[in-house]
């Protein structure tokens, strides 16, 4: 991976790996995607959390990495950054999916 999504990705990686060991098995590779707050990797991990914070469009989870609401977890590429949103959306979740793809074949 390189480039600054993937940079970002790696950054959220290494959060994930710190909070909750073991989360790349439990992502559904077949339904991901960061466009969604149910379907991206905060929203998989953490969907028994209360729907409030998705009618909010606060992904579930997000309170659990450290993150309130309004804070920007673009950074770690949970989320596309405020200035290009809509066009990162399918660039965050490839780069997601290389990743894991990555670890789960090592």
């Amino acid at each position: 991976m390189s480039g600054p999504i993937a940079g970002r990705v790696a950054k959220g990686a290494a959060l994930l790996d710190e909070k909750v060991p073991g989360w790349d098995a439990r992502i559904d590779l077949a339904t991901l995607n960061l466009a969604s707050p149910c379907r991206c990797v905060v929203g998989q991990l953490f969907a028994d959390l209360a729907e409030d914070d998705v009618v909010l469009g606060y992904a579930p989870g997000l309170g659990v990495l450290g993150f309130g609401p309004g804070d920007d977890d673009s950074p770690y590429g949970f989320d596309a950054a405020p200035d290009d949103a809509a066009e990162q959306y399918a660039d965050l979740t490839a780069a997601w999916k290389r990743l894991i793809e990555g670890r789960r074949a090592a």
